[in-house]
């Protein structure tokens, strides 16, 4: 008999659901047609896009007239961030400051004039920027969404070698069943060497049930920590997983207090996270 089980754990971790999450300008290494292992799974479908800078000499728009409160499209897309220089003309006499005169939206390749900047409304200006070339799905690379594999096709305009941009969007989803499954094992056999005489693996109390759910949350999210330092490469792995950590030592902590009433007083406490 087992005191608890995925769906009680489940539940619980509702609020600790795996949010989206965006990934931008990941370099990655194709070599020939051997898949690369990106650091993150459950990938959104058609979410990546993979790139890179081509552009020996900067791209040039204008003149453009920027009007208040419209964006104003640039000719490309894809612009690569703070490549971007606007002038008054094409002598590059005076220069605008971005955030200060102007926005630029880099993917959608879009200029936004600023209300308190030193553009006036209707000015012509001229836009200096380095954009990025893109590849193409199944004609230049292959990918594996929910497993998180990329590689080179045969064919692909991608050079072999080369180090190449990828941005995507991670899913937001739960967590899976397996890692659940492996946690109310090891809380289980932790509580069944702690317990006292009169209580065993057939016992029904509330209190075991709620200590062996909150013991195996503890060790799922001591599991996420450790995985996220292992495998996320974003710059706030290290923050998210101590926030996993701390979210474990808090669910071990009460799952003793919750345990205490059945605890054999000549059994070790066994800690599951520190």
């Amino acid at each position: 008999m087992s005191f608890t089980d995925v769906e009680i754990v489940r539940k619980h971790l509702l609020g600790a659901i795996i949010e989206e999450r965006e990934i931008a300008a990941l370099p990655i290494t194709l070599v020939g047609q051997t898949s690369f292992k990106l650091p993150d799974k459950n990938l959104q479908t058609a979410s990546e896009i993979v790139k890179w800078k081509y552009t020996v000499h900067p791209c040039v728009d204008g003149p453009l007239e920027l009007i208040a409160g419209k964006g104003i499209p640039i000719k490309d897309d894809h612009l690569v961030p703070g490549s971007v220089v606007v002038t008054l003309n094409d002598g590059l006499d005076t220069v605008y400051y971005e955030e200060k005169d102007y926005r630029i939206d880099y993917m959608h390749g879009m200029i936004f004039r600023l209300e308190h900047g030193a553009i006036p409304d209707q000015q012509f200006v001229y836009v200096y920027y380095e954009k990025y070339e893109l590849f193409t799905l199944n004609s230049d690379y292959t990918i594996d969404y929910e497993d998180g594999y990329i590689a080179r096709t045969q064919n692909s305009d991608i050079p072999d070698g080369a180090t190449v941009l990828i941005d995507y969007t991670i899913c937001k989803g739960g967590i899976e069943d397996e890692l659940i499954d492996q946690a109310i094992i090891e809380a289980e056999d932790i509580i069944l060497r702690s317990l006292a005489p009169e209580y065993d693996a057939l016992s029904t109390d509330q209190g075991l049930e709620t200590a062996a759910t909150l013991l195996a949350l503890s060790i799922v999210a001591r599991g996420l920590a450790a995985g996220t330092l292992t495998s996320d490469r974003a710059s706030d792995a290290y923050n998210r997983a101590r926030e996993w950590q701390n979210l474990s030592a808090f669910w071990e902590r009460k799952a003793w207090d919750a345990m205490g009433p059945f605890l054999d007083p000549c059994s070790l406490r066994s800690p599951v996270a520190q």
